[in-house]
């Protein structure tokens, strides 16, 4: 997955080792020499800078691909300049001739121009279309998920006895997967709403205390119940102050945050939640003894679509989209999120929402 998360061209860090690794590619080039360390960054990411190989990569031809097109349109002005300069000065007197030239110029840059926005509008049209797929399809798959939950619900309510162990485990099951589908349609129209700026929020004052104390007693209970090494503690101190922010969408958020604690605490151990008031904002912070982030992978953490590279051998199911969800909701709701983290030794996660107004 990785692998699909492309690092802008000569990111603001580009690590020691990195340029070392490079510079063993390139050998006989002095180590740490500006000029050289500039030739090494430049051959490491020429990758990068190749339109062919971008407008490949996006399913276009050339004749309809942006950047390849925006490198004709410059090349063709800076040729077309050079070459009715040396023309008027050292060939042709005739200033209509020269003005002519000009002209066909400005007409081939407008045709190339014209074409880059057309392709634009490609771009767009199939945005729009991958929108509306996705919000139609979940919506689709939705409504029949959640009429087997509920047949579910009623086959082991009514018709499973204690003496059916065995099928109960089987529904137990199915309805866990059901859960777990259910929960990544409603993440895809979540992110939906958020690339098309029409998340909804409904803010108002309630205790964030509250509501993480009852997400963790419930995720307690689910750990008690699986027979699980992993335990959440949470500092939640008295009369902390309330929050203005939307409850439903701050219950995901602190979802999403304590689901990933548990998720990567693949040796068990403890969990805390912690609650505290910082000025104008309460600040929730979840602090795991996990896996944690590699530092190269922890400035993709709240990507879309990402998932670090040490994660596939504890947890191979997720879409890598929770983290960007939590971080676009708590922005939208006035709000901030971090974390740091060390591979091996576990990950803090925190978010501040805005406290209410007194």
């Amino acid at each position: 997955m990785s692998n699909l998360i492309r690092r802008p061209f000569l990111s603001d860090e580009l690590s020691c080792a990195e340029i070392s690794r490079c510079g063993k590619l390139f050998s006989g080039v002095a180590p740490f020499s500006a000029r050289n360390v500039i030739i090494i960054i430049m051959k490491f990411h020429l990758d990068r800078v190749d339109s062919i190989k971008q407008c490949r990569s996006y399913g276009l031809s050339l004749w309809q691909c942006p950047q390849f097109l925006f490198l004709i349109m410059g090349a063709i002005t800076i040729i077309s300049i050079i070459a009715t300069y040396f023309a008027s000065r050292y060939y042709i007197q005739e200033p209509e001739v020269v003005a002519l030239i000009v002209l066909a110029v400005a007409a081939i840059i407008f045709i190339i121009g014209h074409i880059i926005v057309s392709s634009f509008d490609m771009i767009a049209s199939a945005s729009r279309a991958k929108s509306e797929f996705v919000s139609i399809m979940s919506h689709q798959l939705r409504t029949p998920l959640s009429i087997i939950k509920w047949q579910l619900n009623l086959i082991y309510e009514k018709h499973i006895g204690t003496e059916n162990s065995e099928i109960k485990k089987f529904l137990d099951h199915l309805g866990e997967e059901n859960q777990r589908m259910l929960h990544i349609i409603n993440d895809l129209l979540e992110l939906n709403r958020i690339e098309d700026r029409n998340l909804y929020l409904n803010p108002s004052n309630f205790s964030l205390g509250e509501v993480v104390g009852d997400l963790i007693d419930r995720r307690n209970k689910s750990l008690l119940e699986a027979e699980s090494n992993v335990f959440i503690e949470t500092k939640i101190p008295e009369n902390l102050p309330d929050v203005f922010a939307d409850k439903i969408k701050a219950e995901s958020v602190a979802s999403h945050i304590v689901d990933n604690a548990i998720r990567y605490s693949a040796n068990g151990g403890k969990i805390e939640a912690t609650l505290v008031s910082s000025g104008k904002y309460i600040k929730c912070s979840v602090t795991d003894q996990g896996i944690g982030i590699s530092k190269k992978d922890q400035k993709m953490i709240f990507s879309k679509f990402f998932r670090a590279g040490n994660v596939f051998r504890y947890q191979t199911q997720g879409l890598g989209i929770r983290l960007y969800l939590a971080k676009a909701i708590v922005e939208a709701m006035g709000g901030k999120i971090g974390f740091r983290s060390e591979e091996g030794k576990g990950s803090v996660f925190w978010f501040t929402l805005p406290a209410a107004k007194v």
